[in-house]
């Protein structure tokens, strides 16, 4: 099943009253996500995974736009 598959069922399934039954927001998403990870994980994850964007920071960086590397390319997102 492709991701587009998934992303009709739920729209279809809502336009017959059928609500999922997992959360589809990020506020409802994040505290079981920090809850399954080990601290250490959990730590990695918010500080950005390595992209240099802590997790706090993300709708700034979406706001702004990606930035020029240093050849003038956007940046990789």
């Amino acid at each position: 099943m492709a991701f587009a598959d998934y992303h009709d069922e739920i729209y279809f399934d809502g336009l017959h009253g059928v609500v999922p039954s997992l959360p589809m927001t990020f506020d409802d998403l994040e505290p079981l996500g920090e809850a399954a990870m080990p601290p250490a994980v959990r730590s990695y994850v918010v500080g950005g995974a390595g992209n240099e964007y802590p997790a706090g920071q993300r709708h700034c960086v979406r706001a702004v736009g990606p930035r020029p590397t240093h050849d003038g390319q956007p940046h990789p997102a």
